[in-house]
């Protein structure tokens, strides 16, 4: 993950397979500029396993991940594509909504601690 914090900003990719144990699997795929060449990169990061479909649980899971286990800078974050599912993409309870009010919670929490 190192290249990935010195491209600075990265966008992702999900979607949600059953694997062949029948067990729902979000699949994570990380998107970035490489410091290295300039090229866009693709890296797989893993696969989660999806007990809740709803887009609250999905962005908790995407963010707990990305955060907790991989220590990148959520804010960075400029992107993200999924299928269009109502749980990913729904305006007002889907991934995407709740993806977005994570990212201006974090830099407005960012912004009053930094006053």
């Amino acid at each position: 993950m190192v290249e990935v914090e010195k491209a600075g900003y990265f966008s992702f990719s999900v979607d949600s397979t059953p694997g062949i144990s029948h067990t729902d699997q979000l699949t994570l795929i990380i998107r970035y500029v490489s410091p290295e060449d300039g090229l866009p990169t693709d890296r797989f990061l893993t696969f989660l396993n999806l007990k809740d479909h709803s887009g609250k649980s999905i962005t908790d899971l995407i963010f707990n991940y990305i955060t907790t286990e991989l220590e990148i800078d959520f804010r960075k974050c400029r992107g993200l594509s999924y299928d269009n599912a109502a749980n990913m993409a729904s305006k007002h309870n889907g991934m995407q909504q709740k993806h977005y009010r994570k990212i201006s919670l974090q830099d407005l929490s960012h912004a009053l601690v930094t006053l």
